[in-house]
């Protein structure tokens, strides 16, 4: 990355609260600068490249080649969890348009935005599927027109996250849900690492890293109750050494289980003289509390997955 293109650089505010005040964390592997907000917590690149630079990486034909199927049947068995079959749905940055054809088929009246024309092309190409090629901030949609809005990987993009969930709030119906993701830095696996400047989610297009305290403030400033995280395995760790508390969260067992199937059958006879497949939630948990004082891990709240899936609802005013 060359000297001149990094004096191009710009400084930014927080996103989340619009502190001017930061601190440097680190400057990533490939020569981005990571701050931290002192206000609130929220970390992201600060100077960063103008929104110029960052608007060019989007033309790239890699952002839609790829379809990230798992991510779809993810939105489906999230909407299926809060019992939500038909209405109104809405995908930001939809990509091609996989979670909008097979929502349609679902039976909702389901739509697409995507500022890409490439998007929109092989939207109709693939899929023989109609998406409208726009921004947010510059589509025309009627307040409190959709039961549920989708952002799947777009926050961790985004000049002003802020502004977008305003407008999201601003077209749910009552009562309607956000679902979004996007990676998160809580997730163990950073926080294990020897050198973290290295993390393989600290590319040049992601502008904003997340937290869960940071999803939580996102939406609380904005007007959404209480999150739920979906697949992320999110555990909260209290005291320390051979005192420490594991308080796993009801995904938690779930994403144990596939993330470290591999390495649970040893602990699992020596413990409780069974394989792994049969321990019971409450076992897989023991072994895994025993672990976390090896972790090394401070007091708070973290994940097992490095990507986050979040639901949320507007709060009703009325």
């Amino acid at each position: 990355m060359g000297e001149n293109a990094i004096k191009d650089w710009v400084e930014v505010n927080c996103a989340l609260c619009d502190s001017t005040e930061k601190e440097a964390v680190f400057k990533t592997r490939d020569g981005h600068f990571l701050a931290r907000c002192v206000n609130c917590g929220f970390q992201f690149y600060s100077p960063r490249p103008t929104s110029q630079q960052i608007e060019a990486y989007y033309h790239e034909e890699e952002f839609y080649e790829k379809t990230n199927i798992t991510a779809v049947e993810i939105v489906m068995d999230i909407l299926a969890h809060h019992n939500l079959h038909q209405g109104k749905l809405l995908d930001i940055g939809c990509g091609v348009g996989a979670l909008v054809a097979l929502a349609q088929k679902k039976g909702w009246e389901a739509v697409g935005l995507d500022p890409s024309p490439r998007a929109a092309e092989l939207a109709k190409q693939v899929l023989d599927l109609e998406i409208t090629q726009s921004y947010l901030a510059e589509s025309n949609f009627e307040p409190e027109t959709f039961d549920v809005v989708v952002l799947l990987a777009v926050l961790e993009h985004a000049f002003d996250p802020l502004a977008i969930m305003r407008q999201v709030k601003d077209i749910l119906k009552p009562g309607g849900r956000v679902i979004f993701s996007t990676p998160n830095l809580d997730n163990l696996t950073y926080h294990l690492m020897d050198h973290k400047p290295e993390y393989s989610w600290f590319i040049k297009e992601h502008i904003n890293h997340f937290t869960l305290k940071t999803h939580r403030t996102l939406l609380k400033t904005v007007g959404f109750q209480e999150p739920e995280f979906h697949m992320c395995g999110h555990f909260t760790i209290e005291g320390g050494g051979a005192d420490v508390k594991l308080l796993p969260s009801p995904t938690f067992p779930r994403a144990a289980r596939s993330l470290f199937a591999g390495s649970l059958d040893a602990p699992a006879q020596n413990l409780f003289a069974k394989s792994s497949a049969a321990l019971s939630d409450s076992e897989l948990v023991e072994i895994l509390r025993q672990q976390a004082g090896l972790w090394n891990l401070g007091e708070g709240e973290y994940s097992l997955s490095d990507a986050v899936y979040v639901s949320a609802q507007k709060v009703d005013c009325s």
